[in-house]
């Protein structure tokens, strides 16, 4: 990447970025979304909040720092034993069903969860549901991603919306700018999407 830059070649990231280089992105605001979907969760009444976090990405470590950060602010504490962790690598057998069990009998006393994505959060669902438990009735859930998959019936997962589509329409345009501006390392091309919740009503007032 230092090499990209030296050599005048513009790049934009999408999604994340590393913060010690300096360069162009197109993202969300992450860590304020954790923040935004645990602040949501507490003024539900809810406490006890446990977490499904993904490791190897930098989205997943900001979401997390956004629930912890939070948490702190209300001078909430948790266990360190409510929080999941996976990898690419081992997302099949951290989402299995027993791995999902351990995880579930670590906290049984969690009235709500914070999960990674909405691919994870169907699989908690299902997990849940062989279990018959109901959400949000024994359990409220808030996401990431609004991707589509995380619904059942009337019920449909609170997630932070991801903008998809305009997201990968303006980092083109973004890009293209770039190689038509001759000035363009004295500029910034960045823009952070604002976090925006979808009607998902996962969630409970306790």
């Amino acid at each position: 990447y230092n090499q990209f830059e030296q050599r005048g070649i513009p790049v934009v990231f999408i999604n994340s970025h590393y913060a010690q280089l300096n360069c162009n992105y197109i993202v969300v605001d992450d860590e304020l979304g954790g923040e935004l979907a645990t602040r949501h969760l507490i003024e539900n009444g809810h406490q006890n909040i446990t977490g499904i976090f993904k490791y190897d990405d930098w989205q997943g470590i900001e979401r997390y720092r956004g629930f912890i950060e939070c948490l702190s602010d209300f001078g909430i504490d948790f266990q360190e034993d409510w929080i999941r962790w996976y990898s690419t690598r081992d997302m099949e057998e951290k989402l299995s069903k027993k791995g999902l069990q351990r995880m579930y009998r670590r906290t049984k006393d969690c009235t709500a969860m914070i999960l990674y994505n909405d691919e994870v959060a169907g699989s908690y669902m299902d997990f849940l549901k062989d279990r018959g438990l109901r959400v949000p009735e024994d359990i409220s859930l808030v996401s990431f991603d609004d991707a589509g998959p995380a619904q059942e019936g009337d019920l449909t997962i609170l997630s932070v919306i991801h903008p998809k589509y305009n997201l990968g329409r303006l980092t083109a345009r973004n890009l293209l700018r770039m190689i038509e501006d001759p000035d363009w390392q004295e500029k910034k091309y960045s823009y952070r999407f604002p976090v925006m919740f979808n009607n998902g009503n996962s969630v409970r007032d306790i």
